[in-house]
């Protein structure tokens, strides 16, 4: 009925176009953003109302936004330029949000990725996260939620202004040790890329496509272990800027440590560890 209530009519909108809105918050004061970083977002959307209403809010935040209407348009964007974070939609045209990933990723995209999706299921999540997305948000679109991603970023940027956003390699073939360590790594560096492998060959292929900063990895696993990964990765000049620390069982004094540590200047730790000595040893490596 009229006179429609400015309230009324943005919840209205809100909801047919999937957002969610803290009334609370708006409007909103600018000078609460006078101490956010500006960040500069890819946002890949392909539904135009979806695309207004998250450029609207990611410039009334105080970011940079530019717009990829497709996969394809993504992929070309972001490989061409670095940007902060890219928000990328599931479901669109041409290449859908996965495939898109998996290409900027095997294309040297350091740019960490955020799924947008629909999907409320635990594997589609887990699904975005495995190619290599950092985290994700789920539709219709929650402030809170925006600003809970882009507040790590912001944090980020002012304090690694140039470096970017680490990608980080594991290969163990332990599973508890797995897991501790990239607890210790997401725990230290949660604005990082992990991928993890369980023997040297899986590692070796990831390598190619990944481009890590940091490599860690255990000596002594199944079809290649960590000494023959050394070899191969020494054997190649792209990796030479590759840092490596190596856990491993193996005492330093012993035969294949001390061939290992004679290839590179490695950081090599023996097992078990304290995680603080891990920590110690990350900051070495990416700070």
């Amino acid at each position: 009925a009229k006179p429609v209530r400015r309230l009324s009519l943005y919840s209205m909108i809100s909801k047919a176009f999937g957002v969610k809105e803290n009334f609370a918050s708006l409007p909103v004061n600018e000078s609460q953003l006078d101490d956010i970083v500006s960040l500069d977002i890819l946002v890949a959307e392909d539904n135009r109302i979806n695309q207004k209403m998250i450029l609207k809010l990611l410039n009334r935040m105080g970011h940079q936004t530019t717009l990829a209407e497709d996969g394809n348009e993504a992929v070309l964007l972001a490989l061409k330029k670095e940007y902060d974070v890219i928000f990328m939609d599931m479901q669109m045209p041409n290449k859908d949000g996965i495939e898109a990933t998996i290409e900027l990723i095997t294309g040297g995209c350091k740019s960490p990725i955020v799924a947008v999706t629909a999907s409320a299921l635990e594997e589609d999540k887990k699904r975005c996260l495995e190619v290599g997305m950092v985290d994700y948000i789920s539709k219709p679109i929650v402030r809170k939620e925006i600003h809970r991603i882009l507040k790590k970023y912001t944090l980020a940027k002012s304090g690694q202004q140039s470096r970017g956003i680490p990608k980080i390699l594991i290969a163990e073939d332990e599973e508890a040790s797995l897991i501790l360590i990239t607890k210790i790594v997401k725990k230290f560096v949660p604005l990082s890329v992990i991928k993890t492998a369980t023997d040297g060959i899986e590692a070796s292929a990831i390598l190619g496509g990944f481009h890590p900063d940091l490599m860690i990895t255990d000596v002594l696993m199944p079809n290649m272990n960590g000494f023959d990964l050394m070899k191969y990765i020494e054997s190649d000049d792209k990796y030479k800027n590759l840092e490596v620390i190596v856990l491993s069982s193996l005492d330093k004094d012993e035969p294949m440590a001390q061939q290992i540590m004679a290839m590179r200047q490695v950081n090599y730790m023996c097992k078990p560890f304290e995680s603080s000595e891990l920590v110690d040893l990350l900051k070495l490596c990416l700070y």
